[in-house]
């Protein structure tokens, strides 16, 4: 099953690069998250439900390999989807592939977890988020029990 994916291009800048001509490893974090805010602004609807329900939702775990150097005036293409979604946390796979070659420079795991605006505690979500979220709704993992 394939699921909607948001795509953000960046290109690589020279402050982006180290002494050696390669995109500083910490620089990918920030294009990733540059890259999930896009993928929220291409769902304004979904961003407008989770405010007036009052909930947010923070990254708490990031796994990112990297896989080949990416360079100066390098165009990186990155992939954003969800990949699973719990009643508590979604997870975002994201992939930057660089330029025509579509060779995967850098890829990421990062888990979000929802919780309320007012309070900052996490929460369960299922209707309120779902209903809104459509591509959420083929990935919900099933209650567990107890």
């Amino acid at each position: 099953m394939s699921f909607a994916f948001s795509v953000t291009e960046i290109r690589v800048r020279g402050f982006h690069v180290d002494v050696f001509g390669v995109v500083n490893h910490a620089w990918h974090i920030h294009f990733f998250e540059e890259a999930r805010w896009s993928y929220f602004d291409e769902r304004a609807a979904l961003q407008q439900a989770l405010r007036s329900a009052g909930i947010a939702h923070s990254v708490v775990s990031m796994v990112v390999e990297y896989r080949r150097p990416a360079r100066f005036g390098d165009i990186l293409r990155i992939e954003t989807r969800v990949s699973r979604a719990g009643s508590r946390s979604i997870t975002f796979d994201q992939r930057a592939y660089v330029g025509p070659s579509r060779d995967i420079a850098v890829e990421a795991q990062v888990v979000n977890v929802f919780f309320r605006t007012h309070g900052g505690q996490a929460i369960g979500v299922h209707d309120e988020v779902f209903n809104s979220w459509g591509e959420l709704r083929d990935l919900a993992e099933p209650e567990s029990g107890g």
